[in-house]
């Protein structure tokens, strides 16, 4: 009587080295929507004891300073992550632990439609700010993906899920199904200028790309997923690179681009 323990405290916390207290602190923010909620308040007095850790340490230890020394940034254009339902993301962790099918009322944003859906969990995957449920909607079996600030809504049901057949979820995953497109393998030959070939060479497209003198600038070739970030990387870089092959795509980025030089043309001639 008296007495308690705080929220976030455990009755039994054993010291923690700083290396320890580091490694809490850098996988911290990571891990938290990818944890089941109820592991993951098992672990909020290990990051609260790791952050007053190094706090006290700064002044005397150089290894409690490196926080400040160290940090990782996103590729791309920055942008804010979405908001999470914390009600959906504990439920949408709850059935993918324990086998269940999920119903939520999902909006599709592809479409501009919201509905109800029975999905089969299969995994959880952080993508740059974004977290995705991989999973099937019942009784369709593809494998689709969903995005969790998306889930107006989710329970978990007594119905266990199913999975197809062979499915894992880093098999997945190394298909390019991440990169929002076909995992199938292309042949891309482009025209590059100089500059960008200087950094495509520091990191390459694939293990078989290959850069070869082409007038003014360099041809590049490389055997890579046909996906839309294939499309993004290859628009960022319209100043400085022609796509030659496939066809397809080469008509498929002229068009767009086409079309973005008429809107901006447009919006010049309402000034």
């Amino acid at each position: 009587y008296g007495w308690y323990w705080m929220p976030g405290r455990a009755v039994d916390l054993p010291g923690i080295a700083v290396s320890e207290a580091l490694t809490l602190r850098l996988v911290e923010d990571f891990i938290r929507p990818l944890m089941p909620s109820l592991m993951l308040k098992g672990l909020e007095p290990r990051f609260i004891q790791a952050k007053e850790k190094l706090e006290v340490l700064q002044a005397e230890n150089p290894s409690a300073r490196w926080l400040g020394k160290v940090a990782s940034v996103q590729s791309g254009m920055p942008m804010r992550p979405p908001q999470i339902d914390a009600q959906v993301l504990e439920a949408v962790q709850m059935a993918l632990l324990n086998d269940r099918q999920l119903n939520c009322h999902y909006y599709s944003a592809h479409n501009d439609h919201s509905g109800d859906r029975t999905l089969n969990p299969l995994g959880l995957v952080q993508r740059s700010q974004v977290t995705y449920l991989v999973a099937t909607a019942a009784p369709h079996t593809d494998v689709r993906l969903f995005a969790l600030h998306r889930m107006r809504s989710a329970a978990m049901t007594d119905t266990p899920s199913v999975a197809p057949a062979g499915f894992t979820l880093d098999g997945y995953i190394d298909s390019g199904a991440m990169a929002f497109g076909i995992p199938t393998p292309i042949d891309l030959k482009a025209w590059i200028t100089r500059d960008l070939a200087r950094l495509i060479a520091e990191t390459p497209l694939s293990d078989d790309m290959a850069l070869t003198d082409d007038g003014d600038g360099k041809l590049l070739t490389a055997t890579v997923k046909d996906t839309w970030q294939l499309r993004w990387w290859a628009l960022s870089h319209a100043g400085s690179l022609v796509v030659m092959e496939p066809a397809s795509l080469r008509e498929e980025l002229a068009a767009k681009l086409e079309t973005a030089v008429a809107m901006y043309r447009d919006c010049q001639s309402t000034d």
